[in-house]
């Protein structure tokens, strides 16, 4: 449902994962796509890994409604642990919410990041109660109807081709979004700002491009970023 707020990730207070506040239907796509990707690039990076998660970014996001449960997904993570060591992030997550092209005021993601870092600067705390306060905080999401899938049609028997598709711009743009996801930083230590756009969800080389603010992850001298979106 749109507006449910949630918590997901690992903790130094707790033994494991933890969750609360969004339904298994909304969290099972991303949970396992996280757990997948990450342990891609865990294994991919060898032992460098976990000294380069440790410094790793902020990270925002937005997910395409195609991608997840029939609704979009946002959220921020920080890279974290749990009791015994074991990595992953903390993150933040919420139903809902338009793509950041189109609202490109950051201020959920503000004050969802200030919610991740307060929630790890803590020893311990109840899950449930956690994602209840973080929701109260959040910005509500809009109500306005977003398209949960790529493909649409139209028809218009006053129109000739030309004229048609010219009116149709942005709908596409919308229905394109819809199987798309978001990622970025920002300002991390003065690298400035980064953004991934995907067709999909971000793979290994996607995600270690994110995770180390920015640098590439194999010889590549076009600019264009790795390319293995799942």
């Amino acid at each position: 449902m749109a507006g449910d707020t949630g918590i997901y990730g690992k903790h130094p207070g707790f033994g494991d994962f933890i969750s609360a506040g969004l339904s298994d239907a909304v969290l099972r796509p991303f949970a396992d796509w996280s757990q997948a990707a990450l342990g891609a690039w865990r294994a991919e990076l060898g032992e460098r890994w976990q000294s380069l998660f440790d410094v790793s970014p902020r990270l925002c996001f937005w997910i395409g409604p195609a991608l997840m449960d029939g609704s979009p997904l946002r959220g921020v993570w920080s890279p974290s642990r749990d009791r015994s060591g074991r990595r992953f992030p903390f993150i933040a997550l919420q139903s809902g919410g338009a793509s950041p092209l189109i609202e490109t005021d950051q201020r959920f993601y503000m004050i969802a990041g200030l919610g991740v870092q307060n929630l790890l600067g803590t020893a311990q705390f109840e899950p449930r109660d956690a994602a209840d306060r973080l929701r109260a905080e959040l910005p509500n999401t809009h109500e306005d109807k977003q398209p949960d899938w790529p493909t649409f049609w139209a028809v218009n028997s006053s129109m000739d081709a030309s004229a048609l598709m010219a009116g149709l711009a942005s709908a596409d743009h919308a229905h394109a979004m819809a199987s798309r996801s978001y990622w970025w930083f920002s300002a991390n230590e003065g690298a400035g700002s980064g953004l991934l756009a995907c067709q999909g969800l971000p793979g290994p080389s996607e995600l270690g491009w994110l995770l180390t603010g920015g640098v590439p992850q194999q010889d590549d001298d076009t600019g264009e970023g790795p390319h293995d979106c799942a």
